[in-house]
């Protein structure tokens, strides 16, 4: 026993000692702090953590919560996360001894004919011909970590489990933001309806005021069919938009973890497209590198990869193992527990790999070369990081211009048919321009509703593109 308290103190100045390897230092990545694109639009307070509630929409709050909470795409990650949380575990559990218990019993029979004297002494019935041997003992093992492997192991299983944890964000985020954009596109879908069945309730006025002219002989029959075409024109563009608006609330269902039919009624009935705020908050450009999901989970990629180089290089030393048993052997079960029946062995043994046929050297070299695929990876994931947010940012800015020159234009469409109805009632106008002032009014409302929902996908992604806000 002398000597096993000798190897446990061996064993935990080895624990204590230097892991092999290079030890991991978070790369830094120079960051210009201000925009380059015209912050027009965006504010850089910090984000809010809820951005959805600047737009003060019930429906979106409730979509994106429950999105939140059953979306099974964000089931799968977080299981994901439990997965490498368990792996993590796994790998914990090295710096340990492995113990087990065993017990066997043994039933055999000896042959008579076997050389030596054997055979006479059990004719000669000095001893038993059929034998039953009875084992229990317990075996422990328990490996050195002389070189750090089983250390940089666990720091390659920590950084997986961070970067699991940051995928896992990464889906939640793309998950929000699909709903949000799904629930934006319903509500616009639903805004260009109230239009269209405006314009067609226009038109049909205008149809049946062209009607009575020609039966009161003061118009033409050629302008009763141009307002029919109008008319009917009008109306052909709703199929498309119920279509749409079906669609986009099928998506709302699948990303909330709904049928079609139990979505809530807050989602579900018709409401009004949210107004997209001027300034919307977008915090200082370096915090994008300590938000994106995508950034975080390369950099822990590299963190696991660089741990991986010690691994590697812990194989070419010596291992140092503690193997060790306690138990007892008998013939007769009675005996088992027997000081005469106990049994104990110490094997402390070296393996030290000399020839692998270049084994060691290519899985070093091949550790290498993924650390570097990582930190390449890390560095494009920060350069797509900063695009997609500079993009998104002028996206918005130029989405609020067009919005604010189509509400103009759409306003003085407005104004426009209305003077063109009047005096073509007044007989002071022909009918053409009366279907041209229309025809533009119906094409500058529906434009300015749309470019309404496109502002308000562009926020949601602008806020995708930050990494951030999205912490329900």
């Amino acid at each position: 026993m002398r000597a096993f308290r000798q190897l446990m103190v061996a064993g935990v100045f080895g624990i204590a000692g230097c892991a092999v390897g290079p030890d991991y230092e978070t790369p830094e990545i120079e960051v210009q702090p201000e925009w380059l694109a015209e912050a027009e639009a965006a504010d850089e307070s910090a984000l809010p953590d809820q951005w959805w509630t600047l737009l003060e929409d019930q429906g979106l709050d409730t979509a994106l919560a429950n999105a939140a909470n059953a979306n099974l795409e964000i089931a799968i990650a977080m299981a994901r996360v439990d997965e490498a949380r368990a792996f993590r575990s796994v790998a914990r559990s090295a710096f340990w001894p492995q113990v087990d218990a065993n017990a066997r019993y043994t039933e055999f029979e000896q042959s008579i004919e076997s050389p030596g004297a054997g055979g006479t002494l059990i004719e000669a019935g000095l001893i038993p011909r059929e034998v039953d041997f009875y084992t229990a003992t317990l075996d422990a093992s328990w490996e050195l970590d002389l070189f750090g492997a089983r250390r940089r192991q666990a720091e390659a299983a920590n950084a997986e489990l961070e970067s699991a944890l940051e995928n896992a964000r990464a889906v939640r985020l793309a998950v929000l933001a699909e709903t949000a954009a799904a629930y934006f596109e319903m509500r616009g879908a639903e805004e260009r309806l109230r239009i269209a069945e405006s314009n067609v309730a226009a038109q049909e006025r205008t149809l049946e005021l062209t009607r009575r002219k020609v039966e009161a002989g003061l118009g033409r029959r050629i302008d009763e069919l141009r307002a029919e075409a109008q008319w009917n024109a009008v109306r052909s563009l709703m199929p498309a938009l119920r279509s749409s608006q079906t669609a986009s609330r099928y998506r709302l269902a699948v990303l909330t973890g709904e049928r079609p039919e139990d979505l809530p009624t807050v989602i579900s009935a018709p409401g009004n497209l949210p107004t997209a705020p001027v300034a919307v908050p977008v915090g200082m450009r370096a915090e994008i590198l300590r938000r994106r999901p995508d950034v975080l989970a390369a950099e822990r990629s590299l963190a696991a990869a660089t741990a991986g180089i010690g691994v590697a290089k812990a194989e070419f030393f010596p291992r140092l193992v503690l193997s060790a048993n306690y138990g007892f052997e008998s013939s007769v079960a009675s005996n088992i527990g027997d000081s005469r029946a106990r049994t104990s062995a110490l094997v402390p043994f070296v393996s030290w790999p000399v020839f692998q046929g270049g084994r060691l050297r290519a899985n070093l070299e091949g550790a290498n070369a993924r650390t570097q695929a990582a930190a390449y990876a890390y560095e494009q994931s920060v350069l797509v990081a900063l695009a997609d947010a500079e993009s998104a940012i002028v996206a918005y800015n130029e989405e609020a211009t067009t919005f604010e020159r189509l509400d103009l234009a759409a306003d003085a469409s407005i104004r426009a048919a209305d003077i063109a109805t009047q005096l073509y009632e007044q007989g002071l106008t022909d009918f053409l321009t009366v279907l041209d002032a229309q025809r533009r009014r119906d094409e500058a409302v529906d434009a300015r509703a749309q470019s309404r929902t496109r502002q308000l996908l562009s926020l949601s992604r602008l806020y995708k593109a930050l990494g951030g806000g999205w912490e329900a």
